[in-house]
C-alpha cells in the first residue's frame, strides 16, 4: 500500500522556520532510493543525492513552513499542528486512500498515525525528511545567512551550536530568531542588563 508520509526539520532550531514535508510514496524502498533513511542519519552529500533522486523520480510533496513570526506570535505547538494539518490536507488530494504516516507523537487527528521514529521505519517519512532537511538547509544557507553572516547561519542552519551562541551573546538576535525562545530571550535579557 502507498503512504503518506509527513516529517518536519528544524523544530528545535534558534532562528529560521521548521518545515514540513509530505511525500507519496511506495511502501518500501525503490532500488533508485537505496539508502534512504532519517534525513539525520545520512551524510550532507548523500541527502543531497536522494533529494535529486526524489524529485528526478518526480515523487509528489508539499512543504509547509513555520516561520519564526508564526511562532513568535501564535506559539510553537500551536504552529506546528497548524502547520502538519495544512499539509496534510493538501497531500491526501493526492490518494485520498492512502495510509497518512507522520514521526512522532503528535495526536493529530483520526485518520493520522503517528509513529516514534516512523523517520527510521516508514519510507514515506523518510523521504520526507529527506526533502525538508535538504530545503530548510538551503534555505538557512542561501537566504537567511547572507543577511545576517555574522552568526555563521551558513554552518549551524540556526541551531544551537558553541558558534551560534556566541554569535548571539555577542550581537544579540536577529530578525531571523525565534524571539520566543527561551534561549534566546535568556540572552536578550542578559545583554539588556
Amino acid at each position: 500500500m502507498d503512504v503518506i508520509g509527513a516529517d518536519e526539520v528544524g523544530t528545535g532550531a534558534l532562528a529560521g522556520p521548521f518545515i514540513i514535508c509530505a511525500t507519496f510514496f511506495p511502501d518500501t524502498i525503490p532500488t533508485w532510493a537505496k539508502g534512504l533513511n532519517d534525513s539525520k542519519q545520512v551524510s550532507p552529500s548523500k541527502r543531497e543525492m536522494l533529494s535529486m533522486a526524489l524529485r528526478l523520480h518526480q515523487v509528489p510533496y508539499i512543504f509547509g513552513y513555520g516561520w519564526h513570526q508564526d511562532i513568535d506570535r501564535d506559539g510553537f505547538q500551536k504552529t506546528l499542528v497548524a502547520v502538519y494539518h495544512h499539509v496534510l490536507e493538501q497531500a491526501v488530494r493526492w490518494a485520498p486512500q492512502a495510509r497518512v504516516v507522520v514521526d512522532g507523537a503528535l495526536g493529530l487527528g483520526a485518520g493520522i498515525e503517528c509513529i516514534p521514529k516512523a523517520d527510521c521505519k516508514v519510507p514515506a517519512v523518510m523521504a520526507a525528511s529527506i526533502l525538508a532537511k535538504v530545503t530548510r538547509d538551503r534555505l538557512m544557507r542561501e537566504e537567511v545567512h547572507p543577511e545576517h553572516p555574522q552568526y555563521g547561519f551558513g554552518r549551524h542552519v540556526g541551531y544551537a551550536t558553541p558558534q551560534h551562541m556566541e554569535a548571539l551573546r555577542r550581537y544579540g538576535p536577529c530578525d531571523a530568531h525565534r524571539q520566543s525562545n527561551k534561549l534566546v530571550r535568556d540572552i536578550q535579557k542578559r545583554n539588556a542588563c
